[in-house]
């Protein structure tokens, strides 16, 4: 298993901050901000990730087709 990088690291820490700040968050807008940016934050984690290719299938179809 490879170590994380430092920009990997310093993205899983942002995704922390991020959801802390909506689970602590004192309204409605920021609670609904706050969301909106935990989620591009995490699907941006996820589309830099390589953990698809590494769920191929036998015949080859890739994670994402098989979903």
């Amino acid at each position: 298993m490879e170590e994380l990088s430092p920009a990997q690291i310093r993205l899983i820490k942002t995704i922390n901050t991020l959801l802390v700040q909506v689970l602590t968050a004192p309204d409605e807008p920021e609670f609904f901000d706050g969301s909106a940016e935990f989620m591009r934050t995490c699907a941006g984690a996820i589309k830099q990730s390589n953990f698809t290719e590494s769920l191929k299938s036998k015949d080859g179809i890739s994670y994402a087709d098989q979903a």
